[in-house]
């Protein structure tokens, strides 16, 4: 099994989830977010409320929760601590990614989960710098990867092929594998090293 072509695809479409969205933040007043709702009433009980945002408030009246459309960008759910932060929130991005993003106290993003319109999940973590650090994810043949990042990129892999077999990779400061460890269908196992370029000088067996 080759692990190292595995190693160059990351599961952007969680990362790039982790990012963004500040114009989502802004508080709308009541006129503003409630002047377009519509009641449709059976009776004097309203069965259903159309409006293009909710903003739900604590006793002191600071923001706690919003429903809204983010621009053009599909339906977002968002909860605030009592500070007023983001902490988590829920959306449909336009390329059909469902994700949750959750936030730290000063309102960073540290960790999105997703799945892929095409159906492939995937998990990203991230430091108080936004760096990436590690990453989950499943392909479209059900093979799972795991990948961890230092400040300069991805470092290590495990990984497990469509047909089950594993495999670790470490990979150098430039991305490139230097050394993997995997099991073959004999269920013996093999460990090939690479220099700086890919090419391969050694292994065992």
């Amino acid at each position: 099994m080759d692990l190292k072509p595995r190693w160059w695809y990351l599961p952007m479409i969680v990362v790039a989830a982790m990012v963004g969205g500040a114009a989502s933040n802004l508080l709308l007043s009541s006129s503003a977010a409630f002047g377009a709702v519509k009641h449709h009433h059976a009776g004097s009980a309203a069965k259903t409320v159309t409006a293009h945002e909710f903003v739900m408030v604590d006793d002191a009246g600071n923001k706690r929760a919003q429903i809204h459309m983010v621009d053009n960008n599909g339906p977002a759910v968002e909860l605030y601590d009592e500070k007023g932060t983001m902490r988590a929130s829920f959306a449909i991005t336009p390329r059909g990614v469902a994700r949750v993003r959750f936030y730290n106290p000063q309102g960073v993003p540290q960790a999105a989960l997703g799945v892929t319109a095409d159906d492939r999940p995937g998990l990203a973590l991230l430091d108080k710098k936004q760096a990436l650090r590690a990453t989950m994810d499943v392909s479209e043949q059900g093979a799972p990867t795991l990948r961890l990042f230092n400040e300069k990129g991805a470092v290590a892999g495990i990984d497990v092929t469509p047909d089950g077999l594993p495999g670790v990779a470490l990979l150098n400061s430039e991305g490139k594998t230097v050394a993997a460890m995997t099991a073959g269908n004999d269920g013996k196992g093999a460990l090939t090293l690479y220099d700086s370029s890919g090419g391969v000088i050694g292994g065992l067996p």
